[in-house]
Parts: C-alpha cells; structure tokens; sequence
C-alpha cells in the first residue's frame, strides 16, 4: 500500500471507525500482459468519519500504480455528450483566457471550446502519450502542485481520485485561480437510482454530495456561482475566489444507503444461475467485482470493452482476457452480464446491434 489514511479525507477529523471491507480484492483494474502469478490482491478497507459521516477507503495505493493504464482512452456517445454540455457550462460561466484542465491526460476538453484563443494547459501525473500541440503539459501532482498562471482550472471527473483534496485547495488558493470549474460523479443520484457498482472503489475514494463541496471550497475562498444537473450522470460547479468562510463540513446522511450498495454486491450476484457461457462487461472494476463473486466462474469466458487498448490482454486479477464486444456477431447461445451502469442503455443498444440473439443479464446492485 502507498499510505494509510488516518484522518478525515473532508474535515481531517482523526476519528475514523471501520465500516466496511471487500476482502482480496484485486488491487488495480488494469490490462495486463503478465502471469496470474504477478498480481496482487488486498482488501479495500473502508471507513466513516464520526464526525461527518464520510465513508472512506483508507488503504490506498500508489497513483503510479493506480493509474499505470490511461481508462478514459475511448469517449462513449455519453462521454462525448458530457465534455460538450460541461464545455457549454464554463463558456456560459464567465469569460476565460486561460486554463489549467487538471488530469485531462489523452481526452482533453479543448477541442469542445468555440473559443480557439484560449490558452491550455493540462497538469496530469505522467506525460501524455498523444499530445495536442495547442496544449502545454506539464508533469505533477495537483495536491502538491503550487505554481498555476492560469486565471481557471478545470477538473472533468478528477476531484473524485484526490487523495488529499484539502491540500489541493489550500495551494489552489494561494495561487492566482480565481475560477474553478468541477465535474464531479452524481454520487446520490447513483445510489438512489442504483446506476452502478463502483460509486466508491480504489480509484473513487470518498463519497460526498454538492453540499459537502460547498463547504469544503469555501473553507478556502471559493464560493459557489453556479451549478448544473447533467443528467443522472454529474454534477457541474463553478467556483469563484473570495475570501475564506470557515465553517463545519455537513454530515453526509445517506449512510445506511452506503452500507447497502456495499452489501448488496455479493448477496445479488451470487444469486446468480448462468446456464451458457458468458461474458462480463465491462473490463474494470465492475467487471472485477462480478467475476469476483459470481458462482459460475466456469461459465465466465471473457471480458468484453470497447478500449481496443484493452482488447488481447488479461483484465488483472482474473485469468480472463479482453474482446471487443464484436466477438458476439457469430456467436450463438451466448449471455453477456452487464451491470447497470450510467451507460447501460447504449451498451445494450450496441450489443443488440452486433447480435440480436444475445442474452443481457443486467445486475442492479
């Protein structure tokens, strides 16, 4: 492990109790290449602060690890449509000469802005491997991160893999930035509507709500301006710099719902009778937590994604290798298990393009 958490991701409190654990659990949700032999399986401790009630993982691993494969490498058509409505919120927010998109790695949000006078720059981790020549990049790590120019930054589904956000913000606010523009995951929404697996996870390691936010930001001299409901999917914020208002972090409280979406995974998936053979989408986490307790494992006969990147390699932690979904086109009594996911409805219509005789098994959890 990289570290252990042993305060509050939010409000720093020291007082973290345990409140949930997956058990071996494979540590990354990468393609790989290498033997069954090489990977590594941990659990995934969860905790909640007392005194706010976020649920946390508090065993986390190296990034460098943790993000060794780019995941966002193919846009879906929601994907897409994302980038271009988050575009139309910052353009709509205020004018902007320069930016900062932080963790904007292969799928910058550039080419989505009218405005080509802008001035980019993206601050990732690594160095990209396909660069925009419009854009500077720049190597680093945002939480230590102290020396922006630009007058906004931008982080597009980044803020959710902080590790320390609380340092983010207190550099963020020494610095020039006088907007910051988030788009995070609807955790509530994803919870009550129960749209997917993976709302907390190695990569997703603190649950919050847009309140929790608001706080958070304001502690450090950025009050809200605006917001907007992407669909089910994300939550849009604009921020602009004032002047610090200290206050408490709201207590989060939805957290039976959490233990829920926590316990639900095993006992529904294990009830689960397959009678072909079968395929799991995606290859990820999600597709990780299925197979991970699934009972028919000898059923299981792949992992099905539509990242070619992904395609030929083994997802790690299982013995299973990647295809493309268009493997199913000549395929007969075959059933892929798809979790209901903020994606479902295209990857099924897709799939039933490829073949019609496909069997969805869909989990809700």
């Amino acid at each position: 492990m990289y570290a252990n958490r042993n305060k509050c991701i939010l409000c720093l409190d020291e007082n973290l109790n345990d409140f949930f654990t997956i058990k071996n659990f494979p540590i990354i949700a990468s393609p790989t290449s290498k033997s069954t032999t090489d990977d590594i399986f941990s659990n995934l401790e969860f905790k909640i602060c007392v005194m706010c009630q976020c649920v946390q993982l508090t065993n986390l691993l190296d990034p460098s690890i943790l993000y060794s494969f780019d995941n966002k490498s193919t846009l879906t058509p929601l994907w897409r449509e994302h980038h271009s409505k988050f575009v139309e919120f910052i353009e709509n927010s205020v004018d902007i000469t320069s930016i900062c998109e932080i963790g904007g790695g292969s799928n910058s949000l550039l080419d989505y802005f009218k405005n080509t006078n802008i001035q980019y720059s993206i601050l990732d981790l690594y160095e990209s491997t396909s660069k925009n020549k419009s854009i500077v990049y720049k190597v680093g790590n945002c939480e230590v991160y102290k020396d922006y120019s630009e007058n906004s930054v931008i982080l597009s589904h980044t803020f959710e893999h902080l590790y320390n956000p609380n340092d983010f913000l207190k550099n963020i606010s020494e610095s020039s930035v006088q907007n910051i523009f988030l788009s995070v995951p609807n955790f509530n929404s994803w919870l009550t509507n129960k749209l997917t697996v993976n709302i907390l996870f190695n990569q997703h390691t603190f649950y919050f709500e847009k309140e929790q936010l608001y706080t958070l930001f304001a502690n450090y001299g950025y009050i809200i301006k605006d917001y907007y409901l992407f669909k089910n999917h994300s939550i849009f914020i604009h921020f602009v710099k004032s002047v610090p208002i200290e206050n408490i972090i709201q207590p989060i409280s939805v957290v039976e719902s959490i233990y829920r979406h926590f316990s639900s995974k095993e006992d529904t998936i294990r009830k689960i009778k397959l009678t072909t053979n079968s395929y799991i989408m995606p290859s990820f986490y999600i597709g990780q937590i299925i197979y991970h307790y699934i009972n028919d494992k000898d059923k299981i006969i792949g992992f099905l994604d539509n990242d070619l990147n992904k395609c030929g390699k083994r997802l790690y932690g299982t013995p299973l290798v990647t295809y493309s979904p268009s493997i199913l086109s000549e395929l007969q009594n075959i059933s892929v298990i798809l979790a209901v996911t903020p994606y479902f409805d295209e990857i099924c219509e897709q799939l039933k393009l490829i073949n019609t005789n496909i069997n969805i098994i869909s989990i809700i959890v």
